[in-house]
């Protein structure tokens, strides 16, 4: 019995485990592509930026408001890709009665724990009061013992008192009860 539940255990382990790798590889390759994204603008950023150089130097008579709008634009361009590609991760937790995948294996697992814990609380239990009767048993057999102990004590000194007619008497009456 243990050993199926090991087996159900490492098998939900298998399970939980393969589902854990397959989020991180998602995690991974949208992390490898943001990183990707980020270069290609950073290349984007230094290609407008060589050619702004290349007209600076070529030609005197731009003006700098404009080329700084265009790299204000740029830049909230790469922002706002960078924001796009970046995507929360949201875990779930859910308690499913009806399980939306590996049915068997669910019902095996929970219901075999299920009865295995009901089985396990009725055999406690039955221990449990079996357990009290003995002892309440024992404790009433002490009792008794003691008090037979009184009494056949209290018989033997006063058969040890007697004399032999007398002692005849009792060893008739002792007989008579133990019959």
């Amino acid at each position: 019995m243990q050993k199926k539940g090991v087996i159900m255990e490492e098998e939900s382990l298998i399970i939980v485990l393969e589902e854990l790798t397959q989020e991180q590889k998602k995690q991974a390759n949208a992390a490898n592509e943001i990183v990707v994204a980020v270069k290609d603008l950073k290349l984007q950023v230094d290609q407008l930026q060589e050619k702004l150089r290349d007209t600076q130097s070529s030609n005197d008579r731009l003006d700098s408001g404009i080329i700084q709008r265009i790299l204000k634009k740029e830049l909230l361009d790469l922002k706002l890709s960078i924001i796009k590609q970046r995507h929360n991760v949201i875990h779930k937790f859910q308690v499913l009665l009806f399980p939306e995948r590996d049915h068997k294996l669910f019902y095996k697992v929970v219901f075999g724990r299920w009865f295995l814990g009901i089985i396990v609380m009725i055999f406690l239990n039955y221990s449990y009061t079996l357990l009290t009767k003995w002892t309440d048993d024992k404790k009433e057999i002490i009792t008794k013992q003691l008090e037979v102990d009184q009494y056949r004590k209290a018989w033997t000194i006063y058969y040890g008192k007697q004399n032999k007619s007398r002692k005849r008497q009792l060893d008739s009456i002792y007989y008579n009860i133990t019959r």
